[in-house]
């Protein structure tokens, strides 16, 4: 996620910018849709120990599995 793609993901999710962070400090990718020039989406993967805001804690995940 480049400067240019992480303020647009920001601008759709405001207040998300201390997740996002975690997210990619600990190597998640994020794929994003776009509609034209229009951020439509933005979808998570990770592997290893995955951090789940909505749970409020990690999911670790079993080696090879993403």
């Amino acid at each position: 996620m480049t400067g240019d793609t992480k303020e647009a993901y920001l601008q759709m999710l405001p207040g998300r910018r201390t997740v996002v962070d975690e997210r990619l400090r600990r190597g998640a990718r994020c794929f994003l849709a776009w509609d034209g020039d229009h951020l439509a989406h933005g979808y998570w993967m990770g592997s290893g120990r995955v951090l789940i805001d909505y749970m409020e804690g990690d999911l670790v995940l079993a080696p090879g599995d993403v």
